[in-house]
């Protein structure tokens, strides 16, 4: 199942609610106290949440020019690219993915808000058009013309932190000129298999 990301969120209150509920009236039922049900219902309402949205793969989905949206998936679902080519897309949980169904160049850069170190030498991600990419972190913080900010505010104790900006590859070599891009993250072309009769 592929969902939208808002849609998850509903979908983990809901499971959260739902376990909630369970425990509180169950608990209620063999008197064992109205408060008790509240703390082990909200108890096990917050694991019940987090579990529906830890154990999903992430998906960035680019299906035009600053065009994209962001999903939870759900088991195997078959994602069908514009051009016919059909992908089963089986994740682990939190493994996270750019699928690009577009014609365009992309590139995920890493923007990385530090006070402890200088960052002088790293790669980003170029995404390949009609292309699945994983990605190195999992979401996408900024996309297209949202430019990030310069700085940003964290707690002292959070240290250094990596955002990640999608965006086309010609607004990325505009700022940069041409540049090196990470070879542990290689795009698949979704390219439809030769159905040519013999």
């Amino acid at each position: 199942m592929l969902i939208s990301f808002t849609m998850g969120v509903v979908l983990a209150v809901l499971a959260g609610a739902a376990a909630f509920a369970l425990i509180f009236f169950g608990l209620k039922s063999i008197k064992a106290g109205q408060k008790a049900g509240v703390i082990t219902g909200s108890i096990v309402g917050i694991i019940a949440g987090a579990f529906v949205m830890m154990m999903a793969g992430r998906a960035v989905v680019v299906t035009g020019e600053n065009e994209a949206g962001t999903y939870l998936v759900y088991g195997s679902p078959t994602y069908e690219f514009s051009n016919g080519f059909k992908l089963k897309l089986t994740m682990e949980s939190l493994d996270a993915y750019v699928i690009n169904d577009s014609d365009q160049e992309l590139v995920l850069e890493k923007i990385i808000y530090t006070s402890s170190y200088s960052v002088e030498d790293y790669y980003d991600v170029l995404i390949e058009p009609m292309s699945i990419t994983k990605m190195p972190g999992t979401s996408v913080h900024y996309f297209f013309n949202d430019t990030p900010p310069d700085e940003i505010e964290t707690q002292q104790s959070s240290g250094d932190v990596t955002k990640y900006w999608l965006r086309s590859r010609d607004s990325y070599e505009n700022d940069y000129g041409a540049m090196l891009y990470d070879t542990d993250y290689k795009s698949i072309p979704a390219v439809p298999h030769n159905t040519a009769s013999e």
